[in-house]
């Protein structure tokens, strides 16, 4: 899996809000296999906010490898 930042604008909008905290942002963050997966979820289920993003990595015992 990878990391996709999604933007509003990619998804032909002005403004989206996160998944999870409901904030207004102009970017969504999503764990997916493609950028089209990443966009097909968000448009499903919601994307998440940089902090709600990071948040969910640390609870969740993520490990980010480069």
């Amino acid at each position: 899996m990878k990391t996709f930042c999604i933007t509003a604008e990619k998804l032909g909008e002005e403004e989206v809000r996160c998944g999870h905290c409901n904030w207004r942002v102009t970017r969504l963050f999503v764990l997916a296999e493609t950028e089209e997966d990443a966009i097909n979820i968000i448009k499903e289920d919601g994307g998440l906010c940089g902090e709600c993003f990071a948040e969910m990595l640390a609870e969740g015992g993520y490990k980010v490898d480069a």
